[in-house]
């Protein structure tokens, strides 16, 4: 509203006119410095003073991680899951075996999180006491989940089901379900690294489409994909990878995840997905030893509470009618009847 001094205002509750910050001319700003509320002025959309959130959305934050090994870093989780409000972190490279994957499990029972696991790498070497080494080989995708999770029941092609490259899991966050993919590619210096990445990115995107959910396919690729072969099926689908998504939202590129030069650790988005992406953020990279985790959320629909009322018809009772009511009035309207 404007009042009589010529300021403009805006209601920011029952009992307070809080001003606009907009360009006035130099007289009114000498006028201001006069206000009482001189300095409290609300300016809507900003980082530092957001508007009124959307009470219709609920906000889920996914981090995708190289940790190079899950063993002896329960803590580490707990604290990255905890500072970052974390609801699901996707991990590739977790070169655990068998009993490392039972043994990072229970540890997380406590904390009320679940733990999904690919299939378990061989063990680095066998120790002097023929026990196997608590390291494994490289390899190996998990996904730790505060929230509800299920591994996908399609089974994976007959080439495949060995895999420690690859995780399928379907998530469900209040009325939301989407698949959530994790995998884990050979190295860029592997001879043979872009043909198996697009391999593995061709049987996952077959999979993912299988099932009739929006999805993630996220980890470590050890590359970037818009020089994929495979990269072409995805963009026709509408999806798109966090770095573009990224350059979209901000104008600026995505940071470098891996020593500080390369982004092998990214996402890609089902076209639902995408613009419910809020915040993307290459977190710092004194989490694990040589990746910085890739932390982005997603704004999904809130599930609504509905109260079911049938409105009754009114009992005639009420209208005090007479027994020859309706005599009379079939008297008066009979000839108008067919």
């Amino acid at each position: 509203m404007t009042t009589r001094d010529g300021c403009h205002y805006a209601r920011a509750d029952s009992f307070q006119l809080v001003p606009f910050v907009c360009s006035t001319p130099l007289s009114v700003q000498i006028f201001h410095q006069k206000a009482p509320l001189l300095g409290q002025a609300i300016r809507f959309g900003e980082a530092d003073h957001p508007g009124p959130s959307n009470k219709n959305t609920c906000l889920l934050n996914v981090v995708v991680a190289n940790p190079t090994s899950v063993a002896n870093k329960q803590e580490t989780f707990e604290k990255l899951i905890q500072q970052e409000n974390v609801q699901i972190l996707c991990l590739a490279e977790t070169s655990a075996t068998k009993d490392v994957q039972k043994t990072c499990q229970r540890s997380l029972i406590p904390l009320q999180l679940k733990s999904f696991w690919s299939q378990p790498v061989p063990p680095q070497r066998t120790c002097l006491n023929e026990e196997n080494s608590i390291r494994g080989r490289a390899g190996g995708c998990a996904i730790i989940s505060a929230t509800g999770m299920r591994y996908c029941r399609n089974p994976m092609p007959p080439d495949w089901q060995s895999t420690t490259r690859a995780l399928h899991t379907v998530a469900n966050f209040g009325n939301s379900h989407f698949q959530i993919v994790t995998i884990y590619s050979l190295p860029q210096s592997h001879p043979d690294a872009k043909d198996f990445l697009n391999t593995l990115l061709q049987m996952v995107l077959k999979q993912v489409l299988m099932v009739p959910l929006p999805y993630v396919i996220c980890g470590d690729f050890n590359m970037e994909l818009h020089d994929l072969p495979v990269w072409s099926g995805f963009a026709q689908r509408g999806c798109q990878d966090l770095i573009q998504i990224h350059q979209n939202k901000y104008g600026a590129p995505m940071p470098p995840t891996c020593v500080g030069a390369t982004r092998p650790d990214n996402a890609i988005l089902s076209q639902q997905l995408v613009p419910l992406v809020g915040v993307i953020r290459v977190l710092d990279d004194t989490w694990f030893a040589t990746h910085a985790p890739v932390l982005f959320s997603l704004q999904l629909p809130k599930p609504d509470v509905y109260r079911c009322k049938l409105n009754m018809p009114s009992t005639w009772v009420e209208l005090g009618l007479e027994k020859d009511h309706l005599r009379r009035a079939y008297q008066e309207l009979g000839h108008q009847l067919p």
